[in-house]
């Protein structure tokens, strides 16, 4: 026996095996919502994997620029320690 869903695809058979008009219709409906749930489904993914790399995003971002911080204050340190060893000459 083949689903209703089935059915509204495709017309073959003899005219006693053809689905009515509302075995088509209602077929036709229940494709529809498998296709939304999937859809759902799938943009829900999406979403999660978005957030996934935002957070990802923001952590390097945030690690970058502490670490450029830290390269300007090692190169105060390596300035000052050019002056004083230049000032011992």
């Amino acid at each position: 026996m083949t689903t209703l869903q089935e059915q509204s695809r495709k017309f073959t058979g003899a005219i006693r095996d053809r689905p009515t008009a509302d075995d088509v219709k209602q077929g036709t409906l229940l494709r529809i919502a498998d296709a939304t749930e999937l859809i759902a489904k799938n943009y829900a993914e999406l979403v999660q994997q978005r957030d996934m790399y935002l957070r990802w995003y923001n952590t390097e971002h945030e690690n970058s620029a502490r670490l450029k911080k830290q390269v300007a204050g090692l190169q105060g340190v390596i300035t000052k320690m050019k002056k004083v060893q230049e000032g011992k000459r």
